[in-house]
Parts: C-alpha cells; sequence; structure tokens
C-alpha cells in the first residue's frame, strides 16, 4: 500500500494531492454550484464548508464536537449554510 511512495520526515509514507479526502468535498461542493446565475462566492463557502465536514473539522449543530473538531455547520435564517467556531486547537 504505498511502499512505493516518498516519505516525509516522520517516516511515515506522504499523501499525494490526490488522497486529501477534502479534494473530495471539494467535487462535491461542485455539484451545488451551477454553470449560470449562481455566485462565486457562495459555491466558495460551500466548498468551505464540505471541506472542513470532510476533513472533520466540522460537525452539524446539535451533534457531540468530538476532539479535533472546532466548528458548528448550522443554517442561517434564509437556509443557506454557514459554520461558528467554537473552539480552537
Amino acid at each position: 500500500m504505498g511502499a512505493d511512495r516518498e516519505q516525509g520526515a516522520s517516516g511515515r509514507p506522504r499523501n499525494s494531492p490526490g488522497e486529501d479526502r477534502g479534494d473530495e468535498a471539494a467535487a462535491r461542493a461542485g455539484d451545488r454550484c451551477p454553470d449560470e446565475g449562481y455566485p462565486e462566492e457562495r459555491c466558495a463557502e460551500e466548498r468551505f464548508i464540505d471541506g472542513l465536514v470532510a476533513r472533520g473539522e466540522a460537525v452539524p449543530e446539535g451533534q457531540d464536537l468530538p476532539p479535533g473538531a472546532t466548528h458548528r455547520v448550522f443554517r442561517t435564517a434564509d437556509g443557506r449554510r454557514a459554520v461558528r467556531r467554537v473552539r480552537f486547537r
């Protein structure tokens, strides 16, 4: 499983860019961003939130914050997803 991969300073294999879980979340967020009539800023917000969730740094409001999570995802009055930082690492 990666015996041929380059090793980092810790001696563990380094992840290739394709193995980053945030990339998968960003790809899913792209589905929410139609080509026409959808503000790029909103697409960026969705990608940011999906990345936080994919990395385990954010959980939906009402769930307990596991170790490592720093944000809660909630819905605004107009139905948009947003995040609130609740602690620092």
